[in-house]
């Protein structure tokens, strides 16, 4: 993250769990084929993703007050498991309606999408948090 930006690795990781998910539309059957696009979606989908989940917690814990660092994470826990219930209703309909694998690939797109948003807000700049002072007056 330091020649990227925390910014960065985010979006990279976020953009890498969209490719590695888009295998799995490609896996047909139980052939060799299919095991290797499903062990490519874990090595770089999964790999990648913690790249994001571990800068991701990283922005939180240097922006955070200390005093409110435990409430911080407890709001964004509470809001991303209900927005992961919405999304999988909204994915079983939307998997009922068209097939499962285009649920996934909407899935994927959401998550360029969520990687293109990283790469236009200011947490992209490599400058954002600064690890002299410990957090960075342009995000408070």
């Amino acid at each position: 993250a330091s020649k990227i930006g925390v910014g960065g690795a985010m979006a990279l990781g976020l953009a890498g769990m969209g490719a590695g998910y888009s295998l799995v539309t490609f896996a047909h059957g139980a052939g060799p084929a299919s095991i290797a696009l499903l062990v490519g979606q874990q090595l770089l989908g999964d790999s990648l993703g913690t790249i994001y989940f571990v800068n991701q917690i990283s922005v939180v814990q240097k922006i955070s007050p200390p005093q409110m660092l435990g409430r911080v994470v407890a709001g964004m826990r509470f809001l991303s498991l209900g927005a992961g219930l919405i999304g999988a209703l909204i994915g079983a309909l939307i998997g009922e309606a068209v097939g499962l694998r285009y649920a996934i690939r909407a899935g994927t797109i959401l998550l360029f999408l969520a990687a293109g948003i990283i790469m236009v807000t200011p947490i992209r700049d490599p400058d954002l948090i600064n690890d002299e002072s410990g957090t960075s007056e342009s995000v408070r």
